[in-house]
């Protein structure tokens, strides 16, 4: 039987209007979560970690071959363990983008970063971070 482990996550709400966003120059993590997989308990032995993420995020430059692309990345402790390029389309709305990964979890405490990065910033594209950004972890073992 499969039983949660432990549960963590981190939410940052939208930026006010007016506030113009946090612009992505190169790249920057925007949130942390953790994870406390217990050596003691029997079900952490065979792990796994459900790493989401989703990022609300709006294009303020940009045309038709201009489009930002950008990738969006997962960390455990600094090691990559995932990542997705996307090309985003100039809309007068916020995109959201929704990330998943699952992780096979070293024993004790986790930590993962969510960060994102403008791969192509000579394309004459930019976007900026809107929110909101949510990001979770849950260990599953059994």
């Amino acid at each position: 039987m499969t039983t949660i482990i432990n549960y963590g996550s981190t939410v940052i709400s939208p930026i006010p209007p007016g506030g113009g966003g946090l612009p992505i120059i190169g790249g920057a993590e925007l949130a942390t979560t953790s994870v406390y997989i217990d050596p003691a308990n029997p079900a952490s032995y065979s792990n796994r970690v459900e790493i989401k993420g989703s990022i609300g995020l709006f294009v303020v430059t940009g045309g038709i071959n201009a489009s930002p692309q950008i990738k969006v990345r997962i960390l455990r402790a600094g090691t990559e363990i995932y990542s997705a390029i996307f090309l985003l389309k100039v809309l007068s709305d916020t995109q959201v983008l929704n990330v998943l990964t699952v992780d096979g979890a070293p024993l004790g405490v986790q930590n993962y970063q969510l960060a994102v990065e403008n791969i192509d910033p000579t394309r004459n594209s930019s976007f900026v971070v809107t929110g909101p950004i949510v990001f979770t972890a849950v260990a599953y073992g059994g």
